[in-house]
């Protein structure tokens, strides 16, 4: 309550209000320096979407980079209710503890698709329906899955990393619909099968 009469008493700077003045209360100074996610403080990509033009979307892949961008933040109630609004809406479990491209696309609106927290996912990267990434370690651990650029992961594929060890696939590699991949990936090779094996290799 004391809040409260304190906003009627005096002109609110926080940038969420009504109110718009220099004098504030000391609960809204946290949101003028920055303590809270106010809006406009998000980096500019969680907005736009690269697969728009640039345009303000809402899409699964808007949803996650919002998540992270306040997890990264340490607002970790309101990444945890994005994360499930992005379930909600598009029925997959996308943590928020991930390192993330922002030009990252999930097709199909990444129905089905479920990703750990340790993951690190380079630029361009494609990533289609009901794909699991997963690793058996857990979160906040050293051990991850790195994906690298121009990676193309089909439909129905899991990529699982061996306990407590880390996995990672190369640039632009590609993982066949269906695979399950438990050891690195070369850079530029096609896998398919479970499990996985090469059947192209990069060539020069």
């Amino acid at each position: 309550m004391a809040h409260k009469d304190n906003h009627r008493r005096t002109r609110c700077g926080n940038p969420l209000s009504r109110y718009n003045a220099d004098e504030r209360c000391a609960a809204c100074a946290r949101v003028a320096g920055n303590e809270y996610p106010a809006a406009l403080t998000l980096p500019d990509h969680v907005w736009r979407n690269p697969q728009a033009g640039g345009a303000r979307t809402v899409s699964p892949e808007r949803l996650w980079m919002w998540a992270i961008a306040l997890r990264k933040r340490e607002h970790r109630w309101l990444a945890k209710r994005v994360k499930q609004l992005n379930s909600f809406l598009y029925h997959n479990s996308l943590a928020a503890g991930g390192d993330v491209s922002p030009d990252v696309y999930l097709g199909h609106h990444g129905l089905g698709t479920v990703i750990h927290d340790n993951v690190t996912i380079g630029r361009r990267v494609r990533i289609w329906q009901n794909v699991t990434l997963s690793v058996r370690a857990p979160a906040g651990s050293p051990h991850r899955i790195i994906i690298g650029d121009d990676v193309m992961i089909g439909a129905n594929a899991v990529v699982i990393t061996p306990f407590e060890k880390s996995l990672h696939v190369g640039q632009g590699a590609n993982i066949g619909a269906g695979a399950v991949v438990t050891h690195d990936v070369p850079a530029g090779a096609t896998v398919v099968g479970v499990p996985a094996q090469v059947v192209r290799e990069k060539t020069t």
